[in-house]
């Protein structure tokens, strides 16, 4: 059986969507050439089109493709953010014990969550820009869930079918922003550059037991915060069902689950986020001042 998962890897003319095949790297437009495929060419029209998606997880299982049919790209990859512009970023917080007592926060009784802007966004080994005068930040490790479109009122026994995959990010906050006031969580979250993604979406039917999934905040060369997704108070499967009661999901929204805990970050500073899936790579980003430039 084929191993497969979606990324969007930095080509000479702009971003190209990609499938990783058996560990190697194989532009979409390439399977289209190949075997005749209707497909769509950008991530967030792919994860939308149910039938494409069918057709290209049928076609991908057929007993008959081997390692040969697949000629992909091998050694060193560029790659970008999987989803540029998505429709929604929405975030839950305090979704651990852990963490909401290392803030000295009570744990929520229902889920807290923030909403943030697609601006935020950067890849894995982009900076993160600190802007003079925001005082301390923090960084934390996050497991996200990629939707497909949701229609409202889902149960929970049903909620992970809506799901195309799950990603690793990584989530910043102006932390001394955020303690002035904590009405001012969305501010604190939605400096540019403050929400960085993972290379590669893993598609919901590569993981068994999404419970059992860990998440690894790292500073430096140092894992400091690690905990799995069965200890959440809120799990992924009940905050689907929960939001559905409020909005309807669009494809390649992003919910992201919360964090096990946060580190307090200075320039200069390397931050790593990590979920606990077999050849799944780190995210890493560094931190720069409001002075440096971005890599993008």
């Amino acid at each position: 059986m084929l191993d497969v998962r979606f990324c969007t890897v930095k080509g000479k003319e702009g971003p190209v969507l990609s499938l990783i095949i058996n560990q190697k790297i194989v532009p979409i437009n390439e399977i289209k050439k190949a075997f005749g495929m209707d497909l769509p060419g950008q991530m967030e029209e792919l994860i939308g089109n149910e039938r494409a998606l069918l057709n290209l997880k049928d076609f991908l299982k057929d007993s008959r493709l081997d390692n040969n049919s697949f000629k992909g790209a091998e050694g060193k990859i560029n790659f970008d953010i999987p989803l540029r512009k998505p429709n929604l970023i929405w975030c839950i917080g305090l979704n651990y014990p852990n963490h909401a007592s290392d803030l000295r926060e009570k744990v929520p009784d229902e889920p807290a969550s923030f909403i943030r802007p697609a601006s935020t966004m950067i890849g894995h080994g982009d900076n993160i820009i600190v802007p003079e005068g925001i005082g301390r930040v923090t960084g934390e490790a996050e497991m996200a869930l990629v939707m497909k479109k949701t229609p409202k009122n889902i149960k929970e026994k049903d909620a992970m079918r809506y799901v195309f995959g799950i990603v690793c990010v990584t989530d910043m906050t102006a932390l001394d922003i955020l303690e002035r006031n904590p009405r001012f969580l969305t501010r604190a979250k939605s400096y540019d550059t403050f929400f960085s993604m993972g290379q590669v979406i893993v598609t919901m039917d590569e993981i068994t037991d999404i419970s059992k999934l860990e998440i690894s905040t790292g500073k430096n060369n140092q894992i400091i915060y690690k905990n799995i997704v069965d200890n959440m108070t809120f799990k992924p499967q009940f905050l689907i069902s929960f939001h559905s009661k409020v909005f309807s999901f669009a494809p390649g929204d992003i919910l992201s689950t919360g964090t096990p805990g946060a580190v307090e970050l200075t320039p200069g500073d390397r931050i790593t986020s990590q979920i606990n899936i077999e050849g799944l790579p780190v995210l890493e980003n560094y931190v720069v001042s409001g002075k440096s430039i971005s890599l993008r």
